[in-house]
């Protein structure tokens, strides 16, 4: 019996596994049961930090560089959703304090968007949270944690948010290259995640966590880190009167980056 039980097992094929398996993993992870008359259910629970994996022994150094987003799962996405959006890219640069800048750039209405935010790392290395949270309006708390990675080909991170007292989380698969299948999570590189998955998220569920694939997109080029100065011709300044009344403090103040907000949780 035993012979053939792995037999059958054999045909199942690793991408087919590592799909169920995973798909297991994030239904565990959607915490908490739901009730089940509800006519509009709320937004799944985000598991507790501790039921999450954290990459062991994480190497910042190793993880730094540029990441493809092939794929998103969390509670603020829907399945009919599924082909809205694309690939995007996420670059991570490493700081001598060990904080990232980290820069995504989105193709959306046909505009290349830039997101520039900082992550700083908390007391458990592969812990992260958001830099000068006070600049993005209504984010209360912003956690990101490296679930599993081998540095070279991919990375599951999780990400909880609260935003006006709702609490937000997605887990989000990166690859090194943006040659993605059809189906980013059958991938055979992330079995032992979704295997730790398994182990760490005791937690049950009746609703499984809905996953959105990202398609590629055109590319979009990264900002500058400087533009080129072109000379001007010399002119004399020309002082105008200044008006007690009125103050320009406001236009001094960078505009907060946009910061995974819920109408576009990927980011």
């Amino acid at each position: 019996m035993a012979t053939d039980s792995s037999r059958s097992a054999s045909f199942l094929g690793p991408e087919i596994m590592a799909l169920g398996l995973l798909w297991l993993g994030f239904t565990l992870l959607g915490a908490l049961q739901t009730q089940a008359r509800d006519p509009a259910p709320k937004l799944i629970p985000a598991p507790p930090l501790d039921r999450v994996p954290l990459q062991p022994d994480f190497k910042d150094d190793q993880f730094q560089g540029k990441w493809y987003v092939v794929g998103v799962a969390g509670n603020a996405f829907k399945k009919e959703e599924q082909g809205q959006f694309t690939m995007y890219t996420t670059t991570y640069e490493l700081k001598e304090d060990h904080s990232y800048n980290v820069t995504s750039i989105l193709l959306r209405d046909q505009n290349c968007d830039h997101w520039i935010r900082t992550f700083i790392p908390s007391s458990q290395p592969g812990q992260f949270n958001l830099g000068d949270i006070k600049r993005y309006f209504g984010v209360q708390s912003y956690i990101v944690r490296v679930a599993d990675t081998d540095y070279n080909q991919f990375a599951i991170v999780f990400f909880r948010k609260v935003y006006k007292n709702q609490e937000y989380f997605k887990t989000t698969l990166y690859r090194r290259n943006s040659s993605a299948s059809r189906n980013p999570w059958a991938s055979p590189m992330i079995i032992s995640s979704s295997r730790s998955l398994l182990i760490n998220a005791s937690m049950k569920s009746e609703r499984a966590v809905p996953s959105v694939s990202l398609p590629p997109s055109p590319s979009c080029q990264p900002l500058p880190r400087a533009l080129p100065q072109l000379p001007q011709p010399a002119r004399t300044p020309v002082r105008e009167p200044r008006d007690p009344s009125r103050s320009t403090a406001h236009q001094l103040l960078p505009r907060p980056p946009y910061c995974w907000s819920p109408s576009f949780p990927a980011k």
